[in-house]
């Protein structure tokens, strides 16, 4: 689609590898750049699901697209926290099944 103005079009992933239609996704469980550079690592967020995931990864495309360096987008994703009682882990039995 056509933007007006300084306005860019940024196309996030957290399930598809970037490519043509992808600018920034997943590749090795890390978000990366199209041009290969990494912001973070998947297994760094302390949020839990898919669709967290995907927020973290349109979060990272857009710092990414005004410049700021990886690495602060990196400790960003890292140190984020969900509000309380949002997909918190309450409990793991001891066969390893997580209760949130």
């Amino acid at each position: 689609p056509r933007l007006r103005g300084a306005t860019r079009l940024v196309r996030a992933s957290a399930e598809r590898s970037p490519g043509d239609q992808v600018d920034v996704g997943v590749q090795g469980g890390r978000v990366v750049t199209r041009d290969g550079r990494a912001l973070f690592a998947l297994d760094d967020l302390r949020l839990l699901g898919a669709h967290n995931r995907e927020n973290a990864a349109l979060a990272a495309a857009a710092a990414d697209a005004m410049r700021v360096d990886a690495a602060r987008i990196a400790r960003g994703a890292a140190a984020f926290e969900a509000l309380p009682h949002r997909l918190e882990t309450v409990a793991v039995s001891p066969a390893g099944v997580r209760f949130v």
